[in-house]
Formats: C-alpha cells, sequence, structure tokens
C-alpha cells in the first residue's frame, strides 16, 4: 500500500458506496470476496465514526432504479444498520445515484463543490462496478483519491485484486482501514 500523509485529510469526505440493505436483501452479492459483507460493513463503520469525531464529511450513497415505486426505492436504499445509526450527526450526507457511478448525481457534485473536498477517500461495493466507476469519474472530475482497499469487496477474489493491484494505483493512493484510523 502507498504511505498516507495527514495532509490528505485536509478538504477531504468519506465517500461510501452502495451499503444497503436492498443491494444485499434482494439477490445482491451473497458472496463478497476477498472481504466479507460483515467485514466490508464493520470497516466502514469504524471509518464513518472516525471522520466524524475529526469533524469530516461522510457521503453515504445508495444506488436505485428509476422503475421503482417510492415504496420499492426506500426498501432497497435502506442503508445497512452499522451505517444508518451514523445519519444523526449533521456531518453525513446522504445521496441516490441510479447509474453505477456516484459522480452521476448533480446533488453530489455540487455538494462536493460547496465543501470545497478536494480529496475523497473512497469505499464500498462492489470493487469493480460502483467503486470503479465512481474512482474514474471523480479522478476525471480532478479529485484526489484514497480508497481502502480492504473496506471494499467484490464478486471474486480475483476481480477486486485487478482494480487494487492494476487500476486504482494509476490515479489513487491506496491504503488500509488501519493505516486511514491511525493518521485519524
Amino acid at each position: 500500500m502507498t504511505d498516507l500523509t495527514k495532509k490528505q485529510f485536509d478538504n477531504a469526505a468519506l465517500v461510501v458506496i452502495d451499503l444497503q440493505a436492498g443491494i444485499f436483501n434482494y439477490g445482491g452479492p451473497e458472496g463478497l470476496s476477498p472481504y466479507s459483507i460483515e467485514e466490508v460493513v464493520k470497516r466502514n463503520e469504524a471509518l464513518g465514526k472516525a471522520f466524524l469525531k475529526q469533524n469530516l464529511p461522510v457521503v453515504l450513497i445508495t444506488v436505485s432504479r428509476s422503475q421503482f415505486s417510492k415504496e420499492e426505492e426506500v426498501a432497497f436504499t435502506a442503508l445497512v444498520p452499522e451505517l444508518e445509526a451514523l445519519t444523526g450527526d449533521d456531518k453525513v450526507e446522504q445521496f441516490t445515484k441510479y447509474e453505477p457511478s456516484a459522480m452521476s448525481s448533480d446533488a453530489l457534485r455540487k455538494w462536493l463543490a460547496a465543501e470545497g473536498i478536494q480529496t475523497i477517500f473512497l469505499t464500498g461495493v462492489i470493487t469493480s462496478l460502483g467503486v470503479a466507476k465512481t474512482a474514474i469519474d471523480a479522478h476525471e472530475a480532478g479529485f484526489n483519491l484514497v480508497i481502502a482497499a480492504d473496506a471494499m469487496s467484490s464478486r471474486t477474489k480475483e476481480d477486486h485484486d485487478e482494480y487494487v493491484e492494476k487500476h486504482f494505483p494509476n490515479y489513487a493512493t491506496l491504503t488500509t482501514t488501519n493505516e486511514i484510523l491511525n493518521l485519524l
């Protein structure tokens, strides 16, 4: 992993992709690899609490589908309970996306600009889908990226490792949950 610096937390936000009940309750990834959903949720909960303790924003992204009724969307986009518990803090923002990339949300892009966010700490599921597409789009939009490789997971270990080893190093600082927590 790459060395992380304290300076990378200046004007930073934690952005968590798709850790929602609907993905895991409605035929989503039954098994994630190389990290289980429980491990990913636990690490994201720890990161969220640490960011909030330092008065840094946490952005929780959910994905939905345009064909859902309002009731279906509410059920599908419900956050996992561990992250839902963070939403009472005024530094927590929530956005829903309808495309793989969180950067497809105009509301998110406007919020990032208004808050002066320059660095995105990125986590979530699926490594090669929502996380990867958000990472590429955020990089192309000029954001600095820090990716916690052990706070996300994919359908297979090979899929996850390909992005962590071959793609993300081209435009992001790779780190671990513990490295982030040790600097916060």
